[in-house]
């Protein structure tokens, strides 16, 4: 984050570091939402805290286009939920001037080697579009590494959710940032979360066990037959 501040445990402390360039936020004990472009093809290692653990599955918004700044959104499903303070969903949109917060684990400057620590920088919405938000200036924006970090909204005991960073609209770490609103895509999340996990994207180790526990049932339903 440019011209923010370090955030000190246990202040924010739903938002998480996504793989090794991208930033997140526990939006329940075993969900975080992040950016779609920071998914990838293979497993995805999820930082909360100091604590490293590896996502169950990973789902993009099915309307993301790589590249493009709108729907991308997704999110990951913990294997084992986490105790770790949540930052529930807002459930309205932001206008012009609203105050945010942009948390992530990003750069404090475009050549700084700064980005395992979190931070945060109060600002301001600047524009609001059909498909996307603008929030920040040059001098307190998002930088290498915020992607997927939230844009947060204050209420008495905490946060609430109100949109994704994508990255800057022009200059890296120098331009305002670009954001995924939540109060847009809310339906989908909803929809998405209460969809089961997939069989196909639970680990290696769960499948294997169901594989196991599925042959040895079918090798005792043939050694009876034989007997009978």
């Amino acid at each position: 984050m440019v011209g923010g501040r370090i955030v000190k445990a246990p202040e924010l402390e739903a938002v998480v570091r996504v793989g090794d360039h991208c930033s997140g936020v526990l939006i329940r004990a075993d969900t975080v939402l992040t950016s779609a472009h920071c998914l990838g093809l293979g497993s995805v290692q999820i930082r909360i805290g100091e604590t490293e653990v590896t996502a169950r599955e990973c789902h993009a918004h099915p309307r993301y286009e790589p590249g493009n700044a709108a729907h991308d959104i997704g999110f990951c499903r913990l294997l084992v939920p986490t105790q770790a303070r949540v930052a529930p969903l807002a459930d309205w949109g932001l206008v012009v001037d609203s105050p945010v917060t942009l948390a992530g684990y990003g750069r404090s400057a475009p050549f700084a080697r700064d980005s395992s620590v979190l931070r945060r920088v109060d600002t301001k919405v600047v524009s609001v579009g059909r498909e996307g938000l603008e929030v920040g200036t040059r001098e307190h924006t998002a930088c290498i590494g915020d992607s997927g970090g939230p844009v947060l909204v204050a209420r008495g005991d905490g946060f609430l959710v109100a949109g994704i960073i994508h990255g800057t609209n022009g200059a890296i770490c120098a331009s305002a940032a670009q954001a995924v609103p939540i109060a847009l895509h809310r339906p989908w999340i909803d929809e998405a979360l209460e969809t089961p996990a997939s069989i196909a994207n639970t680990p290696w180790i769960v499948v294997s066990a169901l594989s196991t526990a599925v042959v040895a049932g079918a090798v005792r339903a043939w050694r009876r037959r034989r007997r009978g």
